[in-house]
């Protein structure tokens, strides 16, 4: 038997008028003055398409919400290939912001005592999905309620890349998936777990999260160009256009992103809506006039802080202190009271945004991962309040620096990680070619591990010949490596996607990757760390961000 630790660096009808009009038509006054001008041109026009071009975003829509009135506006390109423009119905996957169509769901359902009596927030989740619901620490599994998982506060890490093909297949391998922390002392961010509420909406409701969502939530609230997954039928019926998503390859150039299609199913509840910022300024006009479908009771659940965050980010000009609730973020700026969540899949970016008691919201979508959505819903949140300029930190600067500190970090990963690698390293204890071969795991699936070399016989490892490997998940995308040694049975590598492997590397960090021998012949077996470890880490490339959540794996293969 042969194991290995693998670590993978890897979204109503107002209560007020809703008018919306062209980008560009304010009103009798400027926002943030008091003079009778139009920020939308040039300014607000002039700076999305200038950020747009220079942080590599090829389509953009956004959304402004000001009092009773609305604006929307396409910016660039849905499809480089067909130059289908982004207008403000244009659908894009908005990834993490579906979590607070989850979470008021099951505010629904709560608040429906004839139907659902035994159905609170503290809830255990296992008497939902007794069969299912199984963690790998007993008193967890007993005692994790829908508060727990919908405000991140499970134990768990991420495990994003151990995502299967069915929602129950992802329920069901928790079983074989390591807690981090102890539950309910800190937030680390889940989206198995969200999955797992919108499975246990379905199997209380007897409606697909599709059906549900939509005659539960969006119809009540106008929101007629809102969908669960690419595939939704009243989507593809629509008529329509979905963006498409690219990566950015540097001076201008993209290249379509392969991996989304198809590829969203097993954990729909925690993003997978597809929507425009016309239905997006719907929805957050209803979470601020606090109205139906969700009772006022609901709404105070979605927005109570449970979690803390963190303090003091880039977003503010002060110190604050950030929160999460049910599916939504919280903080005090300027005074007042904000919520926001942000989405990532793939390529796709969102961020939602509102002030309830200003009547400001603010959604931006785009189709490129860059930093185009927080440049953008800042300056338009700052023009909003009317911060002064001296005031406005430069964030195109911080985040240019910080992508430097991330570079620096990921160059030096190697002897941070090996820091008293003998010279010359010592030799693996196993030829190479007894490295080789399918590994697999309950919960993150098969991995393949190939030898790159003429002879794999010895134990020799040097340019000619090495150990490559790859990762095969139908739900995720596909994941490959070139194994670098240390020494002795110590290895580290980075990582790539498969279908561009020259656009960026991902560090795969933290505890690396180690073979040794055990006392049975012919075994190798692996040393299992006590905890599972996880970090954010951040890389940029011609401007492109990547959030990289680096997580422990144990893979066994059977000889």
């Amino acid at each position: 038997m042969q194991a290995v630790i693998v670590l993978f660096g890897a979204l109503a009808r107002s209560a007020n008028a809703l008018s919306q009009r062209p980008f560009g038509v304010l009103g009798q006054y400027a926002i943030g003055t008091s003079k009778a001008t139009d920020p939308w041109i040039p300014s607000w026009t002039d700076y999305i398409e200038d950020v747009m071009e220079r942080w590599y975003a090829p389509g953009m829509a956004v959304g402004v919400i000001n009092g009773s009135e609305t604006w929307l506006k396409g910016f660039g390109k849905a499809s480089l290939e067909t130059s289908e423009p982004v207008t403000a119905h244009t659908l894009f996957c908005t990834g993490s912001t579906t979590k607070s169509f989850t979470a008021a769901s099951l505010s629904l359902l709560i608040d429906n005592s004839s139907d659902y009596s035994d159905i609170s927030w503290e809830t255990p989740i296992s008497h939902v999905l007794r069969e299912d619901f199984v963690l790998s620490d007993e008193w967890a599994t007993e005692h994790i309620t829908f508060e727990d998982a919908l405000c991140h506060r499970t134990g768990y890490p991420r495990h994003d890349l151990s995502i299967l093909n069915s929602t129950r297949q992802l329920i069901r391998s928790l079983r074989y998936l390591p807690l981090s922390a102890e539950p309910r002392t800190k937030l680390q961010y889940n989206n198995m777990m969200y999955a797992t509420a919108g499975y246990a909406i379905e199997k209380l409701t007897g409606l697909n999260l599709a059906s549900f969502f939509h005659e539960h939530l969006w119809a009540p609230m106008g929101m007629n160009e809102t969908f669960l997954d690419i595939y939704d039928p009243r989507l593809v019926h629509s008529g329509l256009t979905a963006a498409q998503s690219y990566w950015a390859v540097g001076n201008g150039a993209y290249v379509r992103n392969p991996n989304l299609d198809g590829r969203l199913g097993a954990d729909a509840g925690a993003g997978a809506v597809y929507s425009n910022v016309a239905d997006y300024t719907k929805y957050l006009r209803v979470m601020m006039a606090e109205t139906g479908p969700i009772s006022a009771a609901g709404h105070r659940e979605l927005k109570r802080p449970r979690t803390l965050m963190g303090f003091n980010s880039e977003m503010f000009l002060g110190p604050t202190t950030e929160t999460y609730g049910l599916g939504w973020m919280g903080a005090v700026f300027e005074g007042e009271q904000i919520y926001w969540h942000t989405g990532t899949v793939s390529t796709f970016v969102t961020f939602m945004l509102m002030v309830p008691a200003r009547e400001y919201g603010i959604v931006v979508m785009a189709n490129s991962n860059s930093k185009v959505r927080e440049l953008v819903t800042y300056r338009v949140l700052y023009d909003l309040f009317g911060v002064e300029q001296e005031r406005r930190p430069d964030h195109e600067a911080l985040y240019l620096k910080e992508a430097e500190l991330v570079q620096r970090a990921l160059d030096t990963c190697p002897d941070r990680l090996y820091p008293n690698v003998p010279n010359p390293p010592l030799p693996p204890s196993l030829p190479l070619a007894d490295h080789a071969g399918t590994y697999s795991h309950p919960a993150y699936g098969d991995l393949f591990v190939a030898t790159d070399c003429e002879d794999a016989s010895s134990n020799t490892v040097d340019e000619g010949c090495s150990l490559r490997l790859r990762r095969d998940r139908d739900a995720q995308q596909l994941v490959v490596g070139k194994l670098q040694h240390k020494s002795g049975d110590f290895w580290l590598t980075y990582a790539a996607l498969e279908e561009l492997p020259d656009l960026f590397a991902l560090m795969i960090a933290r505890e690396s990757y180690r073979f040794s021998r055990s006392s049975a012949a012919g075994k190798s077996i692996i040393e299992t760390p006590s905890t599972t470890k996880s970090e954010h880490i951040r890389s940029y490339k011609f401007g492109y961000g990547v959030a990289v959540t680096s997580m422990t794996l144990i893979a066994v293969q059977d000889e």
